[in-house]
């Protein structure tokens, strides 16, 4: 991968890339090491952009003895980037699924985008999220509707109320020490009490994917995306099995940031159109 593509080359301090000037007056918190913006950025967009920040990861910037680190605007304006690009990616998702060109689709066809991005949720999630947001079963979505439908199921990991609580519950009783996280081997056992057969060489790769800050802990949150993978995982196998008779098979499964790049790189980040 070429650090920098789609971004405009220059003199900037995001190693290469431009970045607008604050306007007059605009106040800032003390500047942080740079080394430290992938970690905020995580923080801030949530775990589902890990994918996308390894795209940005070429042409962020490093610590360096020129450099004083990072200010709270450059932070805003590298987040924005990284919204950009998650957002261009679910675009040219829906318009594919918008055969129609009405702007908008069915929710089972929401259902199935939500799939392709790694959530693949039951009836009843479904009707919660749906609740949740104010919306009927027999609704059709726009773009911005579609944003705010796969927020509501990354936030949820696509899990339930009930499961969500049931695995929560089950975190905190392997806190012991009421940290907060819990080792790898204490996730392990975790799994392995959550009645999971899962192979550990799988388990130890999804926990490395999920320790996005490789701190070797997990919090709940990194748990919950853990089990989240976890059950994508056994519904890919289960697909793999083949379709029952009668049954078309199911689109297949692709990664978040497929496209990200060749998008970026023909329009560039900030010149993407859609704004929420």
């Amino acid at each position: 991968m070429q650090g920098g593509r789609g971004f405009q080359q220059g003199s900037g301090r995001g190693r290469g890339c431009d970045l607008p000037q604050p306007a007059a007056g605009f106040q800032s918190a003390p500047p942080t090491k740079a080394s430290k913006l992938l970690e905020g950025l995580l923080k801030f967009t949530g775990l589902y952009t890990v994918d996308y920040v390894d795209v940005l990861a070429d042409i962020l910037p490093s610590d360096s003895a020129e450099q004083e680190g990072i200010c709270f605007y450059e932070f805003l304006i590298w987040a924005r980037r990284l919204r950009d690009l998650m957002l261009q990616d679910l675009w040219k998702c829906f318009k594919e699924f918008d055969t129609s060109g009405s702007g908008r689709i069915q929710l089972d066809v929401a259902i199935l985008i939500a799939e392709r991005f790694g959530i693949s949720m039951l009836t009843d999630a479904v009707d919660e999220l749906l609740s949740g947001l104010g919306l009927k079963n027999d609704t059709t979505l726009d773009f911005d509707a579609m944003v705010q439908f796969m927020g509501a199921a990354r936030a949820v990991h696509g899990f339930t109320r009930s499961e969500n609580e049931e695995l929560s519950a089950a975190f905190q009783k392997f806190n012991y020490h009421q940290t907060g996280e819990l080792t790898q081997l204490q996730v392990l056992d975790l799994i392995r009490y959550l009645g999971n057969t899962t192979n550990v060489d799988e388990v130890n790769s999804l926990i490395k994917r999920v320790d996005f800050n490789k701190n070797g802990s997990m919090d709940l949150h990194e748990f919950l995306r853990l089990m989240r993978m976890m059950r994508e995982q056994a519904a890919a196998r289960g697909r793999s099995l083949g379709p029952a008779a009668g049954q078309a098979a199911p689109p297949a499964a692709r990664r978040p940031v497929d496209a990200a790049w060749d998008i970026a790189s023909k329009d560039g980040v900030e010149n993407f159109s859609i704004v929420l």
